[in-house]
């Protein structure tokens, strides 16, 4: 069965750029945000991952998580209100911790989406289990449903912590602290490989300034209670950026890079080789545009991405975005084209 990796996103805010990039890598600048035609969702404001679903006789959504609230919800690409909430809670009952999942990457292999936390400390550095967690659903592109498959595992970190191979990035002196702190330990991104293997990728550290991302190889076996198998580390040079993003597209992935804690993100295109480095695709997003997720469909927008904004810490008159009842919450997103 052919594997659908372009499946994979990561969705939250949608808005429409002209044909300024490609993936030869040409950079572009698009700080300012004037004439800029956001596409507009409500419901939630912290979007952190998310994936398509659905097909042309049913629809195409975007099913998107947030770090801070419950609930996977279903938005049209037209932006407005989720069409649908699906609950996820009552699967994941059996979770360690106080519920706040964190979740911060999501990547669909077929017909299943993985889902990763944070794998972070709270942002006070204390411990939180439920943080740690990574899990599959099971989609139905037809009626646009999902149910939990296989065994929630809570040992990702435990496991990369353990690995010899890895010790050289201090990820165990990194668990102790922050995520947002300098050299603390917060996963961000999840994309697909062509083999079916997932990156995983981290927003810190970021060791000697490189990006680092692991392969997590069996996926599917972990969800079956197996123990997980990593690949050898890749750093990459995003100019002093860690990841907060990536997806696989036509024969590229397609990378958001940001600094570990405040500050602007870029866009690059890497071809996987790590003998190549990754090429600058827009050097910063518009102003108070959080690039924090990435889309991409070779079978509904092979020549186009769709990057999407936190829009949590965005301030709405005397309160932050995040702080308002939950259905006057927004965020938005763009198209980014790729020809």
């Amino acid at each position: 069965m052919k594997k659908k990796f372009f499946k994979k996103t990561s969705i939250a805010y949608l808005f429409i750029l002209t044909s300024m990039v490609s993936t030869l890598g040409i950079a572009a600048d698009i700080s300012s945000d004037k004439e800029i035609d956001y596409i507009r969702f409500s419901g939630i404001s912290d979007a952190s991952a998310g994936v398509i679903i659905g097909d042309k006789s049913n629809g195409i959504k975007a099913l998107i998580a947030d770090d801070e609230e419950d609930g996977l919800r279903l938005y049209s690409l037209d932006g407005g209100k989720p069409t649908k909430i699906l609950s996820i809670r009552t699967e994941l009952a059996g979770i360690k911790g106080k519920k706040e999942f964190d979740l911060e990457g999501a990547a669909r292999i077929d017909d299943t989406i993985y889902w990763i936390s944070s794998h972070g400390r709270n942002k006070n550095g204390k411990a939180q289990p439920s943080r740690h967690i990574f899990f599959a659903t099971q989609i139905n592109d037809a009626n646009q449903s999902l149910k939990v498959t296989g065994i929630p595992f809570q040992g990702i970190q435990t496991a990369l912590l353990k690995e010899e191979k890895f010790k050289k990035y201090n990820l165990s002196s990194a668990s102790l602290l922050a995520p947002k702190a300098p050299n603390g330990f917060n996963i961000e991104g999840l994309s697909a490989a062509p083999d079916g293997s997932l990156w995983i990728c981290f927003r810190n550290p970021i060791p000697d300034g490189k990006a680092l991302l692991i392969p997590l190889k069996n996926p599917s076996e972990v969800i079956k209670g197996k123990a997980p198998t990593f690949g050898d580390a890749t750093v990459l040079d995003l100019g002093g950026l860690g990841i907060r993003d990536m997806c696989f597209s036509g024969n590229r992935y397609y990378i958001i890079a940001g600094p570990y804690d405040k500050g602007s993100c870029a866009l690059y295109s890497w071809d996987g080789n790590q003998s190549n480095p990754p090429k600058i695709m827009i050097k910063e997003f518009p102003k108070n545009f959080t690039a924090e997720v990435i889309l991409a469909s070779q079978e509904y927008f092979p020549n186009k991405l769709l990057v999407i904004s936190d829009d949590g810490s965005l301030e709405i008159g005397a309160l932050e975005n995040k702080e308002l009842p939950l259905e006057e919450r927004t965020f938005r997103a763009l198209w980014v084209d790729i020809k």
